[in-house]
């Protein structure tokens, strides 16, 4: 800010100085210099909270890259390897979890790094990225057998495990709206990926509804007005929130490791390198929009775009919404993605799985900076946390 203010004024006095004078080109040259210098996006003063694969947490300098602290999730017997599926920032507590031991859920200092607790809160299994609701921690945990999950809440303070509930299959990452918690769950072994869709009471835990669904995918279902809707295996489902009654259910292009995200009265689907939006009320489809010949996309709906990563190439995408029309690209040097995107302030961040992270501006897509973290492998699915 003191750089363009201080150039905004020398640039006023000697652009009046050349046209007196009449030395155009020297004019021309200092336009294009102070174009330059003005259009440059500068690196945020913000730190980038990352987990890695294997389970350590990194507090990044999100201006010049180098790592403020560190932390590795080894549990209770100081272990190197522990799954981590994510993070998430609350008032300045990192919250995230890690399969050592079969699940820990662990609060870090944000600024520090910290550990404020960390609690075990299974035996065998592994955890979903938590979620933070007034206080609360909340994350379903998969047991060993891979055939059921237990849903936890904890107290944020001092994680202390207020309820557990009992499901079958395996448990997604949680969405709540109002009271209610949900999440899918389907048997993830053999041949077979039937389960259901859970709705729980966040305050006890104990089960509202549960609708069962022919094929279940890994992914979190969304919930839009008053309405869940899932992924049943290239059928899209829609149940009341309140108590899980059919509305309506309709094949649709969507592929099964690919999320299904939505907001007002839009569902966005991808298959096949195509982009999908479909109508909300009835599942019919709005735009199709090609993206490109890679089959597997990951859209992440942020305000008004759609960003699309793939795990089979190096571009980032971002889409406009309303049409699906590619406002920008970018391509990185690692050829799959690591982070979901998450935009902060006209900055957009994302890691690769390679370790490196991007800060990309919003609204052009140029590189604003890069740095790598050694021997960090981001595979998360999840956003990266940023704050001060």
């Amino acid at each position: 800010m003191w750089l363009r203010k201080h150039l905004f004024w020398l640039s006023h006095f000697q652009i009046n100085q050349c046209v007196r004078k009449g030395n155009h080109i020297v004019l021309l040259l200092m336009l294009m210099f102070l174009a330059a210098c003005q259009g440059e996006p500068s690196p945020p003063n913000t730190t980038i909270y990352a987990v890695s694969q294997n389970g350590t947490v990194y507090a990044v300098n999100g201006k010049t890259g180098t790592i403020s602290w560190s932390q590795h999730m080894s549990g209770g017997d100081n272990s190197r390897f522990g799954i981590s599926a994510g993070l998430t920032l609350d008032h300045g507590i990192i919250y995230t979890s890690s399969s050592v031991d079969g699940g820990y859920v662990y609060a870090f200092q944000a600024q520090t790094g910290v550990v404020r607790w960390h609690t075990q809160v299974h035996s065998q299994g592994i955890p979903s990225s938590p979620i933070f609701v007034n206080g609360v921690v909340y994350l379903s945990v998969t047991d060993q057998s891979l055939s059921s999950s237990h849903v936890y809440a904890l107290t944020a303070t001092n994680g202390s495990v207020i309820w557990s509930t009992s499901i079958q299959g395996c448990g997604t990452a949680l969405t709540t709206v109002g009271d209610l918690l949900y999440l899918n769950a389907g048997v993830c072994t053999g041949t077979g990926y039937q389960g259901n869709v859970y709705a729980l009471d966040m305050h006890t835990g104990s089960i509202q509804w549960q609708y069962p669904l022919d094929a279940v995918t890994s992914w979190k279902p969304v919930v839009l007005n008053g309405v869940v809707y899932s992924d049943g295996g290239g059928l899209i489902v829609a149940l009341r929130a309140t108590d899980g009654h059919l509305l309506w259910q309709k094949k649709a292009p969507i592929d099964a490791h690919s999320p299904l995200v939505g907001a007002g009265t839009v569902l966005y689907t991808a298959e096949n390198g195509f982009l999908y939006a479909l109508r909300a009320g009835d599942g019919s489809q709005l735009w199709q929009r090609h993206i490109s010949n890679q089959d597997l996309y990951d859209p992440t709906l942020i305000g008004n775009t759609l960003y699309l990563v793939s795990f089979f190439e190096p571009e980032i995408y971002a889409v406009r919404a309303r049409d699906g029309a590619v406002l920008w690209s970018y391509q990185t040097q690692a050829p799959s993605a690591g982070s979901f995107p998450v935009v902060d302030e006209g900055v957009v961040y994302f890691s690769m799985r390679d370790g490196t992270i991007y800060e990309l501006a919003e609204s052009s897509g140029t590189l604003i900076v890069s740095y790598s973290i050694t021997d960090a492998r981001l595979f998360t699915h999840t956003p990266l946390a940023v704050g001060a």
